[in-house]
């Protein structure tokens, strides 16, 4: 049985903020490393670049690696998406896809990560050996030049999500900090995503299909 989407995403963001050379990254790499036969007979250091390592082991984690393959390497990862048959390359992305860069557009791609979501012409992602060569977010044009292009795994279909919330009247902030606007409070909003900060839930909010602002679990009352 394959993951859905959501897990994938959510056990990528799992990882967030674990940087190179902590015992998170650590385990990361031995996680890959134990996995046999290694591709292409590689071992990987704790010093290499493990964009493409961090997208594997969420993979064998959550039970994607027959669906996505195995690699350390992104241009050999994008010929087993193609042998796969689930390289799109420069399409439309959707939540769940995995795109791959090429920052100096030479035709070589050179990075990857996972797309946690699309708002407008704007991809949302988690990738790890970046910004400091850590886990992290990034927000870039879905269609970017340095974008080499996508894949879409083949999911197991999503569960019933929660499909709305309703915003305390006593919420007075974002979870990213700014205050909430008066029209916002004891309304109620479609979900577009949650997303796991420590030990707390955020839930992307919609006001007719536009994304608003991540909301706190303690802001809000879920609805079926």
């Amino acid at each position: 049985m394959t993951p859905t989407a959501n897990q994938f995403i959510l056990h990528a963001k799992s990882y967030l903020g674990v940087t190179q050379g902590s015992q998170r990254h650590i385990d990361l790499i031995a996680q890959y490393n134990s996995v046999s036969p290694l591709p292409r007979e590689y071992a990987v250091k704790t010093t290499d670049d493990w964009c493409d390592i961090f997208v594997t082991v969420i993979g064998d984690k959550t039970g994607l690696s027959p669906r996505i393959g195995r690699e350390c390497g992104v241009k050999s990862h994008v010929d087993i998406f193609k042998s796969l048959g689930i390289w799109l390359g420069r399409a439309t992305p959707q939540r769940g896809d995995i795109v791959t860069y090429d920052w100096d557009r030479d035709g070589w791609p050179d990075h990857i990560g996972i797309v946690t979501g699309v708002y407008n012409n704007t991809i949302q992602t988690i990738e790890g050996n970046t910004s400091g060569r850590r886990v992290a977010e990034q927000h870039y044009h879905a269609q970017a030049p340095f974008i080499y292009g996508y894949a879409r795994p083949s999911y197991d279909a999503e569960a019933s999500p929660i499909l709305s919330v309703v915003v305390k009247e006593t919420a007075e902030r974002w979870a990213t900090g700014e205050t909430i606007d008066d029209w916002v409070k004891g309304r109620q909003f479609a979900v577009m995503g949650h997303r796991q900060r420590g030990e707390h839930t955020e839930y992307l909010l919609l006001n007719q299909n536009i994304p608003i602002g991540w909301m706190s679990e303690e802001n809000i009352i879920k609805k079926a």
